[in-house]
This record gives structure tokens, C-alpha cells and sequence, in this order.
């Protein structure tokens, strides 16, 4: 009846780098590329977030994952990785709410760099719209 939510939040990946969680493992290599490839990361996922709440004009998102030298990121693994251009400040001053910035950001799970207060919020916002184009 509404009265009460359990959220059961399944195993994530914790792998932290400099600091930050959510990521499969420290560095790709051919054994294991697929878990990138496979299930999403939540740590490159906040990265880009965290790129879209910097105070720069045009972010590149700071992937912290090493790769192999002589390599680069594709999108299978990280998606696309370009400079982020202008964005409006109610983009940066919704997401400092909920404790993300460029340098911050705060987890809801430990070392996950999942933070469910803003997923909820980007439900609502989303919830808002009928049709879909």
C-alpha cells in the first residue's frame, strides 16, 4: 500500500581508482575487456557525469580505467568519449545537490559511485513525459 520501500540492490562492481568506486577492474586487458563490454560501468557512468558538472567550458571526461599502451577507449568499452560542450547551470547546480561535481561524488553504496537520490530524480523528471519522439 506505499507504506514502506526495500530496495535490494544487487552486487556492483567496487573497484576503486583514485579514489573512486564502480569500476570492474584497475586496468583492461584482454582477459578482461568483456565485463566492460558486457555490464555497464558504473564508474565510467560517473565519470561522465562528473564531466558534465565541471565548471569547464568543454570537460573530457576523465576515465579513470588504464588502458593498454598504444590503445584507445572504444565505444564498446566506455562509450564515446569526446569533450562535452556547453551546458546550461541548472545542469551543474542539480547534480551539486545531490553531491556531484567534478571533484566530489557522493555514493549511496560504497565504492560503487551509485547515487540513487539522483537516479530517483532523473525518474521523476522523466516520469513528467506522455510521449516519447
Amino acid at each position: 500500500m506505499g507504506k514502506e520501500t526495500r530496495l535490494n540492490i544487487p552486487a556492483l562492481p567496487t573497484t576503486v581508482i583514485h579514489r573512486f568506486g564502480g569500476y570492474h577492474v584497475v586496468n583492461i586487458t584482454s582477459n578482461n575487456h568483456g565485463l566492460f563490454e558486457q555490464i555497464p560501468s558504473l564508474g565510467i557512468a560517473g565519470d561522465m557525469i562528473m564531466a558534465v558538472a565541471s565548471n569547464e567550458y568543454e570537460p573530457i571526461p576523465n576515465i579513470r580505467v588504464v588502458k593498454p599502451k598504444g590503445t584507445e577507449f572504444t565505444t564498446n568499452l566506455v562509450g564515446k568519449i569526446m569533450p562535452i560542450g556547453p551546458r546550461r547551470p541548472e545542469i551543474g547546480q542539480r547534480l551539486a545537490v545531490y553531491g556531484i561535481t567534478s571533484t566530489p561524488f557522493h555514493e549511496n553504496v560504497r565504492s560503487t559511485k551509485f547515487n540513487l537520490k539522483y537516479v530517483k530524480s532523473l525518474s521523476d523528471i522523466i516520469g513528467r513525459f506522455e510521449t516519447y519522439i
